[in-house]
């Protein structure tokens, strides 16, 4: 979205970190337009909610050729609020979150967050709830023991399936890992699950997974009968995307006398904040009233394949239109309980 409207060092930084080298700039977006069109398909039978904002300070006018830019590529919105008074600008973003995401995501951002000398804040939220294509039954979960980050050991809610789905086992600079395809119903949306061998921590299979990598595993999986074991749970966590950007070398527009002059005249502007929250959830989801009998767990082991999730592993929501992945997170201590959710640190 600031890519659009910014000039100079600002855009180059931020072409850099996105990795647009073309010339035209319309091809390059029309790849996130049609992404964009994908996941809000009204028919699709999970919920990918993706919301983004531009909040101005009121007095700021919009150039014309930027709102209708916004408004085709990425299908944002743009908005004028008096930061001055940082309680009702707070209360304005989030009730805007909040309607877009139909209630699942609540104060995203506080009034600490913005203030007096606030001039643009960028806002996005997420939320994800699919219906499994293979449902789990809430009578086979159980607590399961769970080997967190540091070596603690806890009981947590576990979810059992036996299902015929895409499986595979590969290594990287000697990393092993696999990785498992669990389809969401109408198989538009998938999720990824990648986990480490038992002898891997879950911090050196970051360093050798990357986008390129995921996909490739996926074109060479193999459909298998596997019995799954997938902790159950539900994360909700706010994260400041400036210092991500700070560490993708994005740190001029977040300067006083940053070039955004594509957005608004004056171009006094620069970026205050850049939050996002997400709310994913992970469960059984109806599998109560699934048809299928599927079997008790303790008879669960004629399937040449088992995938265990009973330590810290990746995860990654991915829509099978294009192949876009849409988010990744990985679940590290879900044995420790915070005011919202559980533990979780996003990538």
């Amino acid at each position: 979205m600031v890519q659009l409207g910014a000039r100079g060092t600002a855009r180059q930084q931020l072409r850099e970190a996105l990795k647009l080298y073309g010339t035209e700039e319309s091809k390059e977006l029309s790849g996130f337009k049609t992404l964009f069109s994908a996941i809000s398909d009204k028919n699709k039978e999970s919920t990918f909610t993706l919301a983004s904002a531009l909040y101005l300070q009121d007095g700021f006018r919009v150039k014309e050729e930027y709102l209708h830019s916004n408004k085709d590529f990425f299908q944002s919105d743009i908005k004028l609020v008096n930061f001055q008074h940082a309680k009702t600008a707070a209360e304005t973003i989030n009730a805007w979150v909040e309607r877009k995401t139909h209630g699942k995501i609540q104060n995203l951002i506080s009034s600490e967050d913005v203030g007096a000398l606030t001039k643009l804040v960028l806002v996005n939220a997420i939320y994800f709830r699919g219906e499994w294509k293979y449902k789990f039954r809430t009578e086979n979960t159980n607590l399961m023991e769970f080997t967190e980050k540091y070596g603690s050991v806890t009981k947590i809610p576990t979810m059992h399936l036996q299902l015929r789905t895409k499986i595979g086992s590969f290594s990287d600079k000697n990393v092993s890992y696999q990785v498992l395809e669990l389809p969401y119903k109408g198989e538009a949306i998938s999720l990824i699950l990648v986990l480490p061998a038992e002898s891997v921590t879950i911090e050196e299979m970051e360093k050798v997974i990357t986008a390129d990598l995921i996909k490739a595993c996926i074109f060479e999986m193999e459909e298998e009968d596997v019995e799954v074991s997938l902790p159950r749970f539900k994360i909700e966590h706010k994260l400041d995307l400036k210092k991500s950007l700070h560490m993708l070398n994005v740190t001029e527009i977040f300067n006083h006398g940053c070039d955004l002059s594509g957005i608004t005249e004056p171009a006094d502007i620069y970026v205050s904040n850049v939050v996002q929250k997400v709310s994913i959830e992970i469960n059984e989801d109806g599998s109560e009233a699934a048809a299928s009998t599927g079997m008790d767990i303790s008879a669960m082991s004629m399937v040449r394949y088992q995938f265990v999730a009973n330590r810290p592993f990746m995860f990654i929501i991915k829509e099978n239109l294009l192949g876009s992945i849409l988010f990744m997170g990985k679940l590290t201590n879900p044995g420790t309980k915070p005011a919202r959710g559980r533990d979780m640190d996003s990538l």
